[in-house]
């Protein structure tokens, strides 16, 4: 996805992006952060009102240095923990796909504490 710019702000220290005309909460905010893309499914589009409880979802990870937004799997966690190589390293020790999968979560936390993101001056 994505060369277009990142929109946002924040409510109640809670950060949401727009993206395809509609808002998602940042889960995780940091120099990687994460979210889940989420669009109700609706039947009748000339409703008022979202009659359709069912959503599509998919988790996404946020480079903040960049504003690109790619998938949630471990290869792209691992290019986005690149400048990491200690971190990186133990996160590809971890072998097999389904373990990093569960762990990327903790791997995202450790890299964002270890690398803060810092505010840009204009």
């Amino acid at each position: 996805m994505g060369e277009s710019p990142v929109w946002g702000y924040v409510e109640n220290g809670t950060v949401y992006i727009l993206l395809n005309g509609k808002f998602h909460k940042i889960l995780l905010f940091g120099q990687i952060s994460y979210f889940l893309e989420s669009y109700p499914v609706v039947r009748d589009q000339m409703s008022p009102v979202v009659t359709e409880a069912r959503t599509t979802s998919t988790y996404r990870l946020l480079d903040m240095t960049n504003g690109r937004i790619g998938t949630f799997e471990p290869g792209r966690l691992e290019t986005l923990m690149r400048e990491d190589e200690e971190l990186l390293n133990e996160f590809r020790m971890l072998g097999s796909p389904k373990i990093k999968e569960r762990k990327m979560y903790s791997f995202i936390e450790r890299f964002n504490k270890a690398h803060p993101l810092i505010p840009t001056k204009d």
